[in-house]
């Protein structure tokens, strides 16, 4: 099992070459819903993400979790995080911390992982519900990143 919860922008395995492109490009910090309303690109690559992460919601054994603004101040906002932990006795978790200072990976620490475990299952909860993410990411698309004549995303309320 996979646990990724990352604050900022659209987690790696599930951007586009063209949206990791623009993320490496840009400088600047976005907000915790940034991965849905704040450019990494041109309107373009912002619908190619957004329809991308469509297709993955609607695959099996994939959960696309978003957290809405109403969500507000979390207890993941702390950082990006990773746990792995696999069906096979003999492997122990993993656990892999992102922050803007520092990295670390961690294995065999029982507690760090079942917390942060924890700590995705309360994000979970505060995210819509799995049935809601296709409207969400459409209603996204719809109001953000219609395309102006020179490719722009339109400007408008988040």
């Amino acid at each position: 099992m996979i646990y990724k919860y990352e604050p900022n922008l659209v987690p790696g395995l599930f951007q586009t070459e063209e949206y990791a492109r623009a993320v490496c490009r840009r400088s600047g910090s976005p907000t915790p819903r940034a991965a849905l309303v704040t450019p990494a690109g041109d309107a373009t690559v912002m619908r190619g993400q957004l329809e991308h992460l469509r297709e993955l919601a609607a695959r099996p054994g994939i959960s696309l979790h978003v957290l809405p603004f109403s969500a507000g101040v979390h207890p993941g906002l702390g950082g990006a995080f990773t746990v792995l932990q696999f069906d096979d006795v003999d492997l122990s978790g993993l656990l892999y911390l992102e922050g803007p200072e520092r990295e670390s990976v961690s294995r065999d620490e029982e507690g760090a992982i079942k917390k942060h475990v924890q700590l995705f299952v309360q994000l979970q909860e505060r995210a819509t519900p799995l049935a809601d993410v296709d409207a969400v990411l459409r209603r996204t698309l719809e109001e953000r990143f219609e395309a102006l004549p020179d490719g722009r995303a339109p400007a408008g309320p988040p």
